[in-house]
């Protein structure tokens, strides 16, 4: 807790969140918590099953890209 106090007083890392805050603002991200699966926004329920699909979904277009040996 005293290191994110001292932190947060002295401003040293306002960058970093406004670069944050920026590419979540450009990402499509309206609050938290957003999932992102494989760089693709998940939409929907936060639930384990919704996740879980959104994880199968995104292994199966990776499958699909890698040829075999």
């Amino acid at each position: 807790m005293a290191r994110f106090t001292a932190d947060l007083e002295s401003g040293s890392l306002a960058d970093r969140v406004e670069r944050d805050v920026a590419s979540g603002e450009s990402s499509g991200v309206a609050g938290t918590p957003t999932f992102f699966v494989n760089g693709r926004r998940h939409y929907g329920t936060y639930d384990f099953e919704s996740l879980g699909e959104s994880v199968r979904q995104a292994r199966d277009r990776v499958l699909a890209r890698t040829p075999v040996a």
